[in-house]
């Protein structure tokens, strides 16, 4: 427990200012998409399984400076919806649940208008009340993931793209190289393919034109380039970006810096990102309760609760890492 965290981080200026472009680009799925981009707030999916499920998205915000990373941080929100089954446990008017691996969290905030701290000595373990639960999924905690000040870059194995981009003015022309490749220090299995990959380029002064490799987009007005590149697949070997931006009259167009947005969708058991998962505690009826009358109608453990046994069962779980402000300089 504790005071809730800051959102994961604000929007980066250069995403922010692509993402209010109405016009620039030439087809309009670009420009819709472009408004996603500029979100902060990445959305939580329909979870469609019976009962209770959950969605964790953890947002990785980094800074590169030169190719060498220079600070991490990992923030994350939690949601849950909760389906109908039909079954006796549709009844229920609350779920108690168990965040494992808890430690792994630097602090929480817990969305108080359904989610209650079960017990006093047990700050792992909440109530959710599913009288405000449905279909829809909503969003129960968010958090931000502790980090080890005896190894300040602990959290860089969260950060699967290394940025290290090299800037060349020349005049009123101002070249960079855009190197980007996995990260050494991230510990997921190679290769690593990421979605919705978008790299913004910012400068300043007024340009007139920007030549790319591969092909970008220039909004002269913003002072952006920017390439939208959908999946990219990353090894230890460096792929790169190439611009060269050209300055209006009399104008030497500056460097700004690189951001970079992407997605990851976790399948399966690969373990990345905090680690956490969810548990619920379900009331099991004891075996011996069953034996004892086979064909009753009832629940023998309804109507003597010395008959059920409780234990933890995992949460069907969907989680997603997100770029938040990823920057390159």
């Amino acid at each position: 427990p504790g005071s809730p965290p800051r959102p994961p981080s604000s929007r980066p200026a250069a995403v922010a200012a692509l993402a209010s472009e109405a016009s620039a680009a030439s087809d309009t799925q670009s420009v819709r998409s472009g408004n996603s981009l500029g979100s902060a707030h990445t959305k939580h999916p329909d979870l469609t399984g019976p009962g209770l499920n959950a969605s964790i998205i953890e947002t990785v915000s980094v800074l590169f400076e030169g190719g060498v990373l220079k600070s991490t941080s990992v923030a994350g929100e939690i949601a849950f919806a909760n389906n109908p089954t039909g079954d006796a446990d549709s009844a229920k008017t609350h779920e108690t649940i168990r965040i494992n691996n808890f430690a792994n969290l630097e602090r929480i905030g817990p969305n108080r208008i359904f989610v209650h701290n079960a017990s006093p000595d047990q700050p792992d373990q909440y109530a959710l009340d599913v009288s405000h639960l449905s279909s829809k999924t909503s969003t129960a905690f968010s958090y931000r993931v502790f980090a080890d000040e005896s190894e300040p870059h602990s959290l860089g194995r969260h950060a699967p793209l290394l940025l290290n981009p090299a800037w060349k003015p020349q005049g009123d022309k101002l070249g960079l190289l855009l190197q980007y490749q996995l990260n050494p220090e991230c510990k997921w299995t190679a290769p690593v393919t990421l979605h919705n990959v978008v790299f913004v380029v910012s400068y300043d002064g007024k340009a007139t034109g920007a030549q790319t490799k591969p092909s970008g987009t220039h909004l002269k007005d913003k002072h952006l380039v920017y390439w939208r590149l959908g999946d990219v697949t990353l090894t230890d070997v460096a792929q790169k970006i190439v611009c060269r931006i050209v300055g209006a009259e009399g104008v030497e167009p500056q460097p700004g810096h690189v951001e970079a947005r992407w997605e990851y969708a976790v399948s399966g058991e690969d373990v990345v990102g905090s680690g956490i998962s969810i548990s619920r505690l379900e009331t099991i009826t004891s075996k011996d309760a069953v034996e004892s009358d086979p064909f009753a109608d009832e629940n023998p453990a309804s109507s003597n609760p010395s008959l059920a046994e409780q234990a933890w069962v995992d949460v069907p779980i969907t989680r997603k890492l997100v770029s938040g402000k990823y920057e390159g300089k």
